[in-house]
């Protein structure tokens, strides 16, 4: 299967900018080590914004790729998406019993993997046309801008982005509003790469692959690495006489 070396470019560029801003939260919140004040909002709440929507966006462009393959083979497409989508979703669920036992009163109920996991289950309503996707983010955006906070807390409504000030999570990306960032990446996935190849306007962008491949090896392996990374880092942690716990 042909790879585009830009996509998987910016998704290794963002993995190194993931790596970076996990481990400094994680130094921060375990009490080892403040990177920087907790009142500089730039790199506390913007830049891990930026880069959690770099994924989501690249995540959409690879779906309407995906499907833009995928269609050409007739089979249903509700078996391959589930089971995708399910498969990520799974992984989410793990990382959330995983924190529910280490970190119950900040456990990860609705991150960045259960929101991924759950927009590629819903993706079949809309994937095979831009027209579909970008209504669907429409759709998304005007509910954020509607929605407002319920008078009570539940992980229920959380799920679709609706919480009191009091809800403390380690990560949260929920259905509302985040959602509409893939399928804006699957709308502009749709434009940039027609039949799963890239259109006119971006076909000379082949020409110009650096040579250097560590952030494309980083970037097709970027699910792996976030399931590790952390892991890892702990285990360091713990090596060097931290306590994690």
């Amino acid at each position: 299967m042909k790879r585009f070396w830009e996509v998987d470019f910016v998704r290794g560029l963002a993995v190194i900018l993931m790596i970076f801003y996990n481990w400094s939260y994680t130094l921060n919140f375990l009490d080892i080590h403040l990177i920087t004040p907790l009142t500089n909002t730039l790199y506390w709440k913007t830049f891990p914004i930026l880069i959690a929507s770099t994924f989501l966006f690249i995540a959409g462009i690879s779906l309407s790729i995906s499907w833009n393959r995928f269609q050409k083979t007739g089979k249903p497409k509700w078996k391959k998406y589930g089971l995708r989508g399910t498969k990520i979703l799974g992984y989410g669920l793990a990382i959330t019993l995983v924190t529910l036992i280490f970190y119950p009163d900040n456990f990860i109920f609705y991150g960045i993997l259960h929101l991924i996991g759950t927009t590629i289950l819903l993706s079949p309503f809309v994937i095979d046309n831009w027209k579909k996707s970008l209504t669907a983010t429409l759709i998304i955006l005007s509910l954020f801008s509607l929605l407002q906070r319920p008078i009570t807390d539940s992980l229920t409504t959380a799920t679709i982005g609706l919480t009191q000030p009091s809800f403390q999570t380690l990560d949260y990306f929920p259905i509302i509003p985040y959602s509409a960032i893939i399928y804006l990446g699957t709308t502009i996935g749709h434009h940039l790469y027609p039949k799963a190849k890239r259109n006119q306007k971006i076909v000379k962008i082949q020409k110009i692959e650096p040579e250097n491949q560590i952030l494309q090896k980083l970037g097709r392996h970027s699910l792996k690495i976030y399931l590790l990374h952390q892991p890892i880092l702990i285990l360091i942690l713990q090596i060097l006489g931290y306590p994690i716990f």
